[in-house]
């Protein structure tokens, strides 16, 4: 998180890297097939004849194939992705002519990707964060494009290794009797019948429940209006189509029309496909319940998610959680925050989280801190993913600016601290 006097605000996330060249084989990796990853970026597009500036999303997949030599370039192709930029009538659902090239650059710490694709032509610079048996599983990327009328984005994300693909049946990624899939949601939103973006924040649970069907657990909360579909009043729903590429469809509309692309079982990427919706998250597989305040009882690291809007506030910190009951618990911590206000590190914060009437089994809980930094509340609601993390958003009553928040392990998480 950026915590200075330069008026520039935001929040990240810095990994360990184990890798520090980017050679012409390090994405395709050392086999003859090439390599799979699923990509998700966010950014801003600007706005040039006519087109309407605003933030947009992309989520997708892609083979980086193997080059014929160290001076050729790699050929990215079997490439799919779905859009949701504010100058495209409707989310672009889904594009397949998403192909390009990638090679080293002058730095060997970096490589580069250029790409076309229906809302534009976008570079990369590529930074490996993880190399295992010779293949990159996580990379950074951020869009170097200079800003014109013919690629006007600022965009960045993540690239992460996909498993499986071709997929002879995407759906039973998430196979009834195996994990829930849980996770987090950020990203600006104009709500039906309004005009502007207003900021949008949700954790969600996919518990597949037999053949194509899942129930949806979530609590959103849209530019301070919370609201939540837990235990019995979990959405039913049904996965409606899945492609070779791991693109998984649903039959839902409302309260959000997600799609996901498939990482591996139950973890994928989730991209909302409601207009206006440029929303990007990541799906994990839970832990195996029951839950109690004790499954995350110990110390964690939290960070709020990135990218942010100027008028989010960002934090990043250690809290402990301390088990007080089957159910109920306390928090203590220390903080930095930065808001629109002012920049105050060094924050204590001290409180009390309890898991919800049906967290015993889906793992939602509350957390609210009875000594916050301003404003003088901070409550939220969360999904516990694993022993050691959390997904949670910010509930504050009249608090206009919702956040997404990992506490815990930050591994495969898209954009957070």
């Amino acid at each position: 998180m950026e915590l200075d006097s330069s008026g520039n605000r935001g929040s990240g996330e810095i990994a360990q890297q184990n890798v520090t060249t980017c050679a012409s084989s390090t994405l395709s990796g050392a086999g003859p097939l090439g390599a799979d990853f699923v990509m998700g970026i966010t950014g801003t597009e600007a706005g040039f004849n006519g087109t309407a500036p605003g933030p947009f999303a992309v989520a997708g997949r892609f083979t980086a194939e193997v080059p014929a030599n160290s001076s050729t370039p790699g050929t990215i192709d079997n490439g799919e992705v779905d859009a949701n930029a504010p100058s495209s009538a409707q989310p672009i659902i889904p594009d397949t002519t998403f192909s390009g090239t990638f090679q080293t650059s002058t730095q060997s710490s970096r490589c580069t990707m250029s790409v076309g694709q229906q809302i534009g032509n976008m570079t990369f610079s590529v930074y490996p964060v993880t190399l295992t048996s010779g293949l990159v599983t996580e990379a950074y990327i951020v869009e170097t494009d200079a800003v014109s009328a013919a690629t006007p984005f600022l965009s960045a994300g993540k690239l992460i290794h996909q498993m499986d693909y071709p997929f002879s049946n995407a759906i039973q990624s998430f196979a009834p009797g195996t994990a829930a899939s849980v996770g987090g949601l950020a990203g600006p939103i104009i709500p039906s019948g309004q005009a502007a973006y207003v900021p949008f924040a949700a954790i969600a649970s996919v518990q597949p429940t037999g053949g194509a069907g899942f129930n949806l657990a979530l609590v959103e909360n849209i530019d301070g209006g919370v609201a939540g579909a837990l235990g019995s009043n979990a959405i039913a729903a049904s996965f409606s189509t899945g492609d070779s590429y791991g693109r998984v469809d649903t039959d839902l509309l409302a309260p959000i029309e997600p799609v996901f692309y498939v990482i591996n079982a139950n973890e994928a990427f989730c991209l909302l496909e409601n207009t206006s919706a440029p929303v990007l998250g990541i799906l994990e597989p839970q832990s195996t319940g029951p839950f109690s305040s004790s499954t995350i009882a110990g110390t964690l690291i939290e960070g709020t998610s990135a990218p942010a809007q100027t008028a989010l506030q960002n934090y990043s910190g250690v809290v402990a959680f301390t088990s007080t009951g089957a159910t109920t618990g306390t928090v203590a911590g220390t903080e930095d925050l930065s808001t629109t206000g002012a920049n105050s590190p060094g924050l204590a914060v001290s409180g009390t989280y309890a898991l919800t009437a049906t967290g015993q089994t889906d793992g939602s809980g509350t957390l609210s801190l009875t000594q916050p930094p301003p404003p003088p509340a901070f409550n939220g609601a969360f999904f516990i993913v694993s022993p050691t993390k959390a997904v949670m958003i910010t509930t504050t009553a009249g608090d206009t600016n919702p956040v997404l928040t990992i506490l815990g392990d930050q591994a495969d998480d898209f954009g957070v601290n």
